[in-house]
């Protein structure tokens, strides 16, 4: 099918002037950035205790709060609805996690954060097992879902397809085939894989290449963000792809206490960059003056 320009420029510049702009959910104070929307599927990616999950939760719920109109679908791999609403009762409450697992939170406190979830409790729900395409997309249609969580992707089946590459390529191809027709905002989780340098393999340096499993993953996402470090800025969300705008990293704090997560504001990344290299710099200066000075100790 052919759609020629004449067909359609008009339509769009009077839609681009005098239309509405495309929805958008809330992800809360600091996360304006971020495009948790209808029909789009947002990749969240970090390596293992970023705090990937908290944050996807932390958006979910900032979301349901602000819409009431939102119906959210959450399926966990590795945490049963118990774990998921006692992390969420953290983060609301302020009361930490450690005192609710013991059992010794407050009661005023605790009962507070029960309340705020209670506000939303008729539009969340929790997919369980079996955590395959199959059912995700049954489930997500019983519960007339228009924000679906998926954490993580690397561990759902998609029928009985054993290699891995194949089956994140063909969830992706479901996920966009629910996001798009149907409306819904799908929160992807990912895994990273290790980066190689210097002859070790570590977390740094995690761009859309380190995102595990598939390229499908950054192509098929219309944003990517990633939990990551910086020794220069620190705790830090990048956002190496932003399909309907530019891409904002912020500075970020976890408080993992408490699961919640505070945006501290946009990074400069020329002044990032800057400090790279110069922080490069150093490192070879000091590199040079150690040579020169063990060189002394030899001619002496």
């Amino acid at each position: 099918m052919i759609t020629p320009l004449r067909a359609i420029i008009g339509e769009i510049r009077h839609d681009i002037l005098h239309g509405d702009p495309p929805p958008r959910y809330a992800t809360g104070p600091g996360f304006e950035s971020v495009d948790l929307a209808p029909g789009r599927i947002l990749v969240l990616a970090g390596c293992p205790g970023s705090g990937k999950s908290a944050l996807a939760a932390q958006w979910t719920l900032a979301a349901l709060e602000a819409d009431p109109s939102i119906r959210a679908l959450s399926a966990n791999v590795e945490m049963d609805p118990s774990l998921q609403i006692q992390r969420l009762v953290s983060h609301v409450s302020g009361v930490p996690l450690t005192d609710i697992f013991e059992r010794t939170a407050d009661p005023a406190r605790l009962d507070r954060g029960f309340d705020r979830l209670a506000a939303v409790a008729d539009r969340l729900a929790f997919s369980t097992r079996p955590f395959d395409m199959d059912t995700l997309q049954q489930d997500g249609a019983k519960w007339e879902a228009n924000l679906l969580t998926v954490d993580y992707v690397q561990r759902f089946r998609l029928g009985d397809e054993p290699d891995s590459r194949k089956r994140i390529d063909g969830i992706m191809d479901a996920l966009r085939r629910i996001a798009g027709p149907q409306d819904v905002a799908v929160l992807v989780v990912s895994a990273v894989a290790r980066q190689r340098g210097d002859g070790v393999s570590s977390y740094n340096g995690l761009g859309l290449a380190s995102l595990r499993g598939s390229s499908e993953l950054e192509f098929g996402a219309d944003s990517v963000h990633i939990l990551t470090r910086d020794p220069d800025a620190g705790d830090l969300l990048t956002c190496p792809k932003r399909r309907y705008g530019e891409p904002v990293d912020l500075r970020v704090v976890f408080d993992k206490a408490r699961m919640t997560f505070t945006a501290g504001g946009p990074v400069d990344r020329e002044a990032l960059a800057a400090e790279h290299e110069a922080r490069k710099a150093t490192r070879r200066k000091a590199r040079r003056d150690l040579d020169t000075a063990w060189e002394g100790v030899a001619d002496a």
